[in-house]
């Protein structure tokens, strides 16, 4: 079996239909709100990591089992420890400072909320930055560490993965799942 690669059109056409129906269910799931992201951060609402998480799991074992046959390839590139840091402060700040993210920022537009304007204005901006200040920082930040590599084989990483992030959901649904369907928001 060769493995799934759309080219020209057919890309782009299977880019908007992904697309549009992830819209539609952050839309209908009523994850994609400021609102529920900015409570999900402030830990009063568990819902936003705990999807995030059974994703995350879900989606690497499909990869996985995927790649097992042939339907995609596995590219991976070495990861340093500062820069993975370093990326997810960054990236974290711009979630906490937006209340979202580009996909929950476009799938609130498209429901109508202009205030999401002014995320995808905001992510927009920070393209010419990145570029600008992404090779000094980049520079700086490989002299730091080694890749981390020559860890665990895929198969046992797959697994930690999915067990950590199961494990992880089930925690913070104990934790705060209590706190919502009681009302002491």
């Amino acid at each position: 079996m060769t493995p799934l690669a759309l080219t020209g059109n057919w890309k782009l056409a299977a880019a908007i239909v992904l697309g549009v129906l992830l819209g539609v269910i952050l839309t209908k799931s009523e994850l994609s709100p400021r609102k529920k992201i900015l409570e999900g951060l402030r830990f009063n609402d568990s819902t936003l990591f705990c999807t995030f998480l059974f994703s995350i799991a879900v989606g690497a074992g499909i990869f996985y089992l995927a790649a097992q046959y042939g339907v995609v390839r596995l590219h991976v590139r070495p990861a340093f420890f500062w820069g993975a840091l370093g990326g997810g402060v960054i990236a974290g700040l711009g979630v906490a400072v937006c209340g979202g993210v580009p996909m929950t920022a476009v799938a609130e537009l498209a429901s109508g909320k202009m205030v999401a304007l002014w995320t995808l204005v905001g992510f927009l901006l920070a393209i010419p930055v990145v570029r600008t200040v992404g090779h000094w920082i980049d520079n700086l930040l490989s002299g730091w560490s080694k890749p981390l590599a020559g860890g665990l084989p895929v198969s046992a990483a797959l697994c930690w993965t999915v067990l950590l992030c199961l494990g992880l959901a089930l925690l913070l649904q104990f934790v705060l799942g209590g706190a919502e369907k009681s009302g002491k928001k």
